[in-house]
């Protein structure tokens, strides 16, 4: 019985470079694996299948629409025959550059694949010179994958690094990715992960402060985590939040947020002092703390709180 499959959805606009990424990665392909791979493409004349070359997985083609058409024939039984095919372990879904991402990622969250696949975040292809114009990656790209970095210079990638110091880049020529890099937890254990936080108590003002924001707990052997997400109205007294990372002994700490200085950024291991510097990022306030072991989260949130300014 087929039961979950590791699927990664590869997104990305026309010649970005997905194609040569799925290249890239049959390359790395382990021996003791059975991969496949579903291609969507718009017109009707496949190509990338024949560009794929013959490979030692399952190849199937979507060609003529747009496999954001979830619940269509034509996916529903190119889909389910490529499964019943290839048994696969590992399952990449490779959506045109018309496709509708978060559309395919959340139908395939719903039943009945979600009790078949298990859904990675999203590997988003993007190439170097856009990053120059007003992009914006999709929340749920669990990885950035930078192609044609040669377009730009090493000033360039600088500055893009801080201005998208959210998210994972990869800077890459000719889809290269190793293996290793690929998302490592599913994505439905980080929607599950997911909670509003509401302080408890009487105090009016922290119960307003905290509305709407969302916490992100992990709990694994490796180390306990959590994280906050502010809307970016939202604004923190920077010696506050300095005299507050001070206060706990964490592991790695890392902050993009909107401070009464500016929008500000830091990324610091245990044994730095944090080093705050100056990010283009505006989209909204994020903090990370990565701790030994787990750490009492309501002291952790109204502390936080009280740095808000």
């Amino acid at each position: 019985m087929l039961n979950k499959i590791t699927t990664y959805l590869i997104v990305g606009s026309l010649g970005t470079g997905k194609t040569s990424l799925i290249q890239q990665l049959l390359k790395q392909k382990p021996s003791n694996e059975q991969w496949a791979v579903l291609i969507n493409e718009f017109g009707r004349v496949g190509v990338d299948k024949a560009l794929l070359g013959e490979q030692a997985v399952t190849i199937s083609e979507i060609a003529g629409g747009c496999i954001c058409c979830t619940g269509g024939a034509p996916f529903q039984v190119g889909l389910n025959r490529l499964l019943k095919e290839s048994k696969p372990d590992v399952l990449f879904i490779e959506l045109s550059g018309l496709g509708h991402p978060l559309q395919v990622q959340k139908q395939l969250q719903a039943e009945p694949w979600n009790k078949v696949l298990t859904l990675y975040p999203l590997l988003q292809v993007v190439e170097a010179k856009q990053l120059l114009a007003d992009f914006q990656p999709y929340n749920s790209a669990g990885l950035l994958l930078v192609n044609k970095s040669e377009q730009l210079t090493k000033q360039q990638q600088q500055a893009i690094n801080k201005q998208f110091a959210p998210f994972n880049l990869y800077w890459t020529t000719q889809g290269y990715l190793p293996l290793s890099y690929l998302p490592k937890q599913p994505l439905v254990e980080q929607l599950s992960q997911q909670q509003i936080y509401i302080v408890d108590g009487e105090d009016e003002q922290k119960r307003q402060l905290a509305e709407g924001i969302v916490c992100h707990i992990q709990d694994q052997l490796e180390g306990w985590s959590i994280g906050w997400q502010f809307e970016p109205c939202y604004c923190f007294d920077k010696i506050k939040l300095d005299n507050w990372l001070k206060q706990y002994q964490w592991l790695r700490a890392k902050l993009v947020v909107h401070t009464n200085q500016g929008w500000l950024s830091v990324n610091a291991v245990a044994e730095d002092i944090p080093a705050w510097q100056a990010t283009e990022w505006r989209k909204d306030s994020r903090l990370e703390l990565i701790f030994a072991t787990k750490q009492a989260e309501q002291m952790l949130i109204d502390t936080l709180l009280s740095t808000i300014s």
